[in-house]
């Protein structure tokens, strides 16, 4: 046979986590066999691999210290592909950890090929074209292993009722298996196989396989991790550790604070960063006193910040800070009341005594007086 491409472009790869898969290694059997069998650079066969590298970009290169190096494996007859986690598990053909394993896969429609090799290749790339979009169920997030029924709920933009939902098995060696639900919702499809901790379930629908992605792969190889992949569209809700779909949330639900509801950066302005407004104290020091060496506090100096400092003047005041403590801005020195204050406080140097003084003004007269402080505490 001719070697033919087992793609019309050059493939990507991704895990079961959504991330590029760097650094596995694809390699191909004789289909329905434990048989390892080379792919060809390009369709003349010149040069072949037992198996090839993928690159930072989940896409196979001929040299894995070379990026560069990227190519369409061709192989000259029906084959089982399998994509293995690393090259010593290639080397030694152990598929149980394997990320995927797909046999029965029928060689490149060529022009020789008949009805039924067109109809088993179809179905085949369909399987795999699923699983790239789908989300990944697992015992450990999806359904608990064990006897049947198991009850899966899919995320929002599935829908199990369409006629076109397909739904599969792989279990610990890659084997695909296709399912049949015995119920379906809106929201739900319901197994009633055993499924083990190793198996994973994933499902596919003619929406998704549509989606136009004609620019995926030239975008992947430009802009590495930031393209946001059709599999990360289509994939389960986003979590902490794990890119995927977010609904935005409604006024309502942001008062409620409703799960998996995220709001946009205009909703949430002015709670998150600048500005900030702080809604605790911590009481540095009480007592009674005209000044408070700030160094000398129970737990040393308390750190530059926004203090309310309470005092016993029954006029307005200013806060007079003595050698190496500065107020650092003039529009910060404004009284609250008679006899509380917020003052701005920074430590420049390493003597740092906060006095008070109190400022009364009758007609032209001015008179200044010291004030006790009786107690200082921090803006937190």
């Amino acid at each position: 046979m001719s070697w033919l491409p087992i793609s019309g472009t050059i493939p990507q790869y991704s895990t079961i986590n959504n991330a590029l898969a760097s650094d596995y290694y694809l390699k191909f059997y004789a289909a329905g066999t434990a048989t390892p069998i080379n792919m060809a650079t390009d369709s003349t066969g010149g040069t072949l691999l037992a198996k090839c590298a993928l690159s930072t970009f989940g896409c196979p290169i001929t040299n894995p210290l070379d990026i560069s190096t990227r190519f369409i494996p061709h192989i000259d007859q029906n084959y089982r592909i399998v994509l293995f986690k690393n090259e010593a598990d290639a080397d030694s053909n152990n598929t149980s950890e394997a990320a995927f394993n797909i046999d029965a896969m029928a060689l490149q429609i060529a022009p020789s090929a008949d009805a039924t090799d067109i109809s088993l290749r179809d179905t085949n790339v369909e399987i795999q074209d699923d699983y790239d979009r789908s989300p990944i169920f697992v015992a450990t997030d999806g359904f608990t292993a064990g006897a049947g029924p198991h009850v899966i709920t899919v995320p929002t933009v599935w829908t199990p009722t369409n006629a076109d939902m397909r739904f599969y098995k792989v279990d610990a060696s890659g084997i695909v298996t296709t399912l049949t639900p015995t119920s379906t919702s809106s929201t739900t499809f319901t197994l009633t196989e055993t499924l083990l901790s190793t198996d994973s379930i994933f499902i596919g629908d003619d929406t998704f396989r549509s989606l136009n992605i004609a620019t995926q792969a030239e975008a992947n190889e430009s802009k590495g991790s930031e393209l946001i992949t059709v599999k990360t569209l289509a994939g389960r809700l986003s979590t902490e550790t794990m890119a995927g779909i977010v609904e935005k949330a409604t006024s309502a639900e942001l008062l409620a604070g409703t799960a998996n509801k995220f709001p946009d950066s205009a909703a949430i302005k002015g709670v998150y960063g600048a500005p900030y407004r702080a809604d605790a104290l911590s009481v540095v020091w009480t007592g009674s006193a005209t000044s408070v060496d700030m160094d000398a506090l129970a737990g040393g100096w308390p750190g530059d910040g926004f203090y309310v400092i309470v005092d016993s003047s029954t006029y307005r005041h200013v806060a007079y800070l003595i050698v190496d403590v500065l107020i650092t801005n003039a529009t910060d020195v404004q009284s609250l009341s008679n006899n509380l204050a917020v003052r701005r406080i920074k430590k420049t140097g390493s003597t740092n005594i906060l006095s008070m003084t109190s400022e009364r003004k009758e007609n032209t007269t001015s008179s200044s007086t010291a004030v006790t402080i009786t107690s200082i505490s921090k803006v937190i």
